[in-house]
């Protein structure tokens, strides 16, 4: 993106106020991104090719979640969800 673009202005400034310690949208992207195992996107400031990178992420959120979900259901003290599902 061309560096006189405001989207492109905005995120920078986002992004120095983040390397400041100041939390906002930006902190919130780069914890998720982290946590989910793409953290070298934000180090490296892009994706590469961008419709593969939102797949792979999109797989990635869902697994995660379907991995959580199967934890509670397994966890769960009187296995109701376990025999609902199971």
């Amino acid at each position: 993106m061309d560096q006189n673009r405001y989207p492109k202005q905005l995120y920078e400034m986002l992004r120095r106020q983040d390397d400041a310690g100041r939390s906002n949208w930006a902190t919130n992207v780069k914890r998720m991104l982290f946590n989910y195992g793409f953290g070298f996107a934000w180090l490296a400031n892009g994706v590469g090719n961008s419709s593969d990178f939102l797949s792979q992420f999109k797989n990635r959120l869902k697994d995660c979640a379907l991995q959580e979900l199967q934890s509670k259901i397994n966890n769960s003290p009187k296995g109701i969800l376990r025999d609902i599902y199971c």
